[in-house]
């Protein structure tokens, strides 16, 4: 007994074409023998009529049936590759396989839906990275510490590098207990990554804009007499103010500081309604100095007009004791804000990336699981490995499995050549599970 299912689902390249295949289903009831393929083009496929794409430096997570035992094979496959050269790094990728799964087609959709928590796990996990680094630059860990390495919380009293917890890869069964179907259990993640991602943007606008309004008042202190506040430069013995009198404020080019010291109480109005000599000069800066002068209060507007009609700058300011003490427990109170936030942030992205790391890594495993159940049928029988792949050995890395595991390969391709084996659509199969981790995308993880 014999039956070949196409699904309706098949479609363009670009979507997601599944194949089923049922093989020696017994209608006596006494021998069920199921093997489920399942062909999914961006998995299983990869374009031969575009040139190849630049070879990144990756894991590739590799799923095969096991022959006797897991760990049997997984030795055979690791030995075999490290003495063919093909990788000096191969490990065994842990994942259950009593994980509790439902029928064909919820397998098919969780399939699709892993593929999409898979994206919004990595993308969340490199953002949160990359601001931990950002942070980092800042002075928050101890000085010195300029080989910090991402790191997973395992547990209470055990922090992994992200190297040695995706090597040695283990199961949550706190976090993703067994007893669950693998749909809810990547609905948790989903969930929680989703609720994470929406507490990091929160968290990160606010110690930006703490930090931008920091350098705002940075910037205006450090600007130049034009623009800085005049709080905290001129004092109360800079000013007079009288009925009859007005000190005016005025900065002036070093190129003009001559011209301004020749003619401000003479040639600068008609009448000589400027005090002699009371010009005192406050400050300086690489570019302008700010003086002072005063006038005849009825005669300011007058004044201030032919001051800039000679490219003298005037700055209107009124002292206030308290503002200018206001001022300064505003830049004290905001860097003591800052500082308080960006520890708060950064201990929180710490977790933050902890959890979204091993959830990304999780659903890498169930997508692994699911896959591989898709493709291998039930019970599920098989071995993954997680090989850190040399750029120049790919190829010959997939021929390793093409010719170790081409028993596998579906009868639509079986007939063609090994060299040329390609589907309606034009794109090479593999007869064995691939999933990769890209880590030339994600340099920060230091993998």
């Amino acid at each position: 007994f014999f039956l070949h299912l196409n699904t309706s689902r098949l479609s363009p390249p670009h979507t997601s074409p599944h194949t089923l295949k049922i093989h020696n289903a017994s209608i006596s009831g006494k021998t069920q023998n199921y093997s489920l393929h399942r062909i999914s083009a961006p998995q299983y496929f990869s374009q031969s009529s575009t040139p190849s794409p630049p070879i990144l430096q990756m894991y590739w997570i590799v799923s095969v049936p096991h022959d006797s035992t897991r760990l049997k094979t997984f030795k055979r496959l690791r030995q075999q590759i490290m003495s063919l050269g093909l990788s000096n790094a191969v490990y065994e990728l842990n994942i259950p396989q009593k994980l509790r799964h439902g029928t064909i087609d919820e397998l098919l959709t969780l399939s699709d839906n892993l593929q999409k928590y898979d994206v919004l796990c990595e993308s969340t996990e490199s953002r949160v990275l990359r601001f931990l680094v950002e942070m980092k630059s800042f002075n928050v860990q101890n000085k010195g510490d300029d080989e910090w390495i991402p790191e997973v919380i395992v547990s209470e009293d055990r922090v992994d590098p992200v190297h040695a917890y995706l090597t040695a890869f283990q199961w949550d069964e706190g976090q993703y207990m067994l007893n669950k179907p693998v749909q809810e259990l990547a609905e948790t993640i989903h969930k929680k990554i989703a609720r994470y991602e929406e507490e990091f943007r929160q968290k990160s606008q606010k110690f930006i804009t703490l930090n931008h309004n920091i350098d705002n008042l940075q910037r205006k202190a450090e600007g130049s007499l034009v623009v800085k506040p005049l709080d905290g430069i001129i004092g109360e013995e800079n000013i007079v103010e009288t009925e009859y009198l007005s000190t005016i404020f005025v900065v002036v080019p070093k190129s003009l500081s001559s011209e301004w010291k020749k003619h401000y109480d003479e040639d600068m109005l008609d009448e000589p309604f400027v005090v002699p000599d009371s010009s005192v000069e406050i400050a300086k800066d690489s570019e302008y100095i700010l003086y002072s002068a005063i006038v005849m209060r009825k005669f300011k507007d007058d004044f201030e007009l032919a001051c800039q009609k000679r490219k003298f700058i005037v700055r209107k300011f009124e002292y206030d004791p308290e503002r200018a003490n206001l001022a300064k427990m505003e830049a004290s109170a905001l860097l003591k804000d800052r500082d308080e936030t960006r520890r708060d942030v950064f201990e929180w992205c710490k977790m933050c990336f902890s959890e979204c790391f091993s959830a990304w890594i999780h659903i890498k495993a169930m997508r692994t699981y699911v896959e591989s159940v898709l493709r291998y049928g039930v019970p599920p029988q098989f071995v993954s490995l997680l090989i850190k792949v040399n750029p120049r050995k790919q190829k010959k890395l997939h021929r390793f499995f093409k010719d170790n595991y081409k028993h596998l390969q579906d009868e639509d391709f079986g007939a063609m050549d090994s060299n040329d084996a390609s589907n309606p659509y034009g794109m090479e199969f593999h007869p064995y599970v691939l999933l990769t981790i890209n880590t030339d995308d994600q340099p920060l993880l230091k993998l």
